[in-house]
């Protein structure tokens, strides 16, 4: 009975010692899956900065924090070297200096290439490369205050996490070249179109200047001829003649009606838009409404660029729509200049027109929408063939001195 117990007792301690050791791996077991958890959210979340195209500063701050965090590091830097750009450090122990005066092509550590190093030797830093194409765009420095070894599943850790900071860094590259690109596109549109409404005010001032004034004073005397002469062909013959100026000059209101009127310098945005609904309503004998509200002067290359816009659309309804009425709403309200065309014509696929227009096939749906964005606006279109078109647009007011913006607080204009 006696032996019996001891072997009771031992086969206790046994199953005792069996259990707490099973307890214990399925502890180390709970906080390597908590661990493996939390790196796997660590990266999906960086992932998921690098797709939305975040901040190249916002994704090095925290890829620098969950970095830490996951290789249990006293300090985290992410650095560019030789760059003024943004930077990150996570801690206060962070890898020396010299780890970073040259940058490597492959993982080096305080125990020399992090490959030859063993799994097991504690390290006090270990400083990797994030590279594209054999290009280093950055330096990710770890620190570690006592030193630690960095096991395999770390090691690939800190490797996938340097991959996601260089792709990180090439797209904040392309977006930087792609914004610098467009500046200076948008320059030059700008220059193209003040090039454009200066040689439209100097072709106009010449017209009327010239050929206006020379097709008045050849009307005037055919006039004068024709109430002189007796003779019948000769009579016929000169009322064909002023007829034919008459068209002329017809035409070169037209025409004039197209370029930049005077007013638009002289008086501003509002006279300039009832001169131009006036000519067109007598030119193309068509009802167009035009309803102005809190309008105040702007500066000129707003003015111009509503001006343009209210011009193309209707222009474009007279032109191709055939409608019967043509309205015209231009207010200032809320910090934006909105300006809205509408008429009551034969419409189109708004689709099918904006494909053309990037093929460059037409170019006034373009040009409208080009003028509105330049000053941080939109413009839109709503058609369907059939249904009459409507085309409106939003520009933001420029701010006074104050900080206020233009809205003006007295109407100058009104329907007509």
């Amino acid at each position: 009975p006696e032996l019996r117990g001891r072997e009771f007792a031992s086969v206790v301690r046994a199953f005792n010692e069996m259990t707490a050791r099973l307890e214990r791996q399925a502890a180390d077991l709970e906080r390597t899956v908590e661990q493996l958890r939390s790196d796997l959210e660590g990266m999906e979340e960086i992932q998921s900065l690098v797709a939305r195209g975040a901040g190249l500063g916002e994704i090095l701050s925290r890829t620098a924090g969950h970095l830490a965090r996951a290789l249990a590091a006293s300090g985290v830097e992410i650095r560019r070297p030789g760059a003024d750009g943004p930077r990150a450090s996570w801690g206060e122990v962070l890898p020396p200096p010299e780890a970073a005066l040259r940058p490597p092509t492959e993982a080096r550590s305080s125990a020399g290439p992090l490959e030859a190093v063993d799994e097991g030797t504690p390290l006090r830093w270990v400083v990797a490369p994030a590279a594209r194409g054999g290009r280093p765009l950055a330096l990710l420095g770890v620190a570690w205050d006592p030193p630690r070894p960095l096991g395999r599943p770390e090691r690939d850790l800190l490797a996938s996490v340097a991959g996601l900071v260089a792709v990180a860094i090439e797209n904040a590259e392309l977006l930087e070249r792609l914004r610098e690109e467009e500046q200076a596109l948008e320059g030059t549109l700008k220059k193209t179109l003040a090039a454009q409404e200066e040689e439209r005010r100097r072709v106009a001032r010449e017209l009327h200047d010239d050929a206006s004034q020379l097709l008045h004073a050849l009307l005037m005397n055919l006039g004068l001829l024709e109430d002189r002469v007796v003779e019948r062909p000769i009579r016929e013959r000169l009322r064909a003649l002023k007829a034919l100026a008459e068209q002329a000059s017809r035409n070169l209101e037209k025409l004039l009606l197209d370029l930049r009127p005077a007013l638009l310098d002289e008086l501003g945005l509002v006279a300039a838009l009832r001169w131009y609904v006036s000519q067109a309503r007598e030119a193309w004998e068509v009802p167009i409404e035009l309803e102005v509200s809190r309008v105040p002067r702007l500066p000129s290359h707003v003015e111009t660029a509503a001006f343009r816009i209210v011009q193309e659309a209707v222009g474009n309804a007279l032109r191709h729509a055939r409608p019967r009425t043509v309205r015209v709403r231009v207010g200032a309200d809320g910090g934006r200049l909105a300006i809205a065309v509408e008429d009551d014509g034969s419409g189109f696929d708004v689709a099918a027109a904006s494909a053309r227009a990037r093929r460059g096939e037409v170019a006034g749906l373009l040009g409208m929408r080009e003028r509105a964005e330049l000053l941080g606006g939109v413009l839109g279109i709503e058609s369907s063939p059939g249904s009459g078109t409507k085309v409106w647009a939003e520009i933001p007011l420029p701010r006074t001195e104050g900080g206020e913006t233009r809205d003006g607080r007295e109407d100058q204009g009104a329907r007509r």
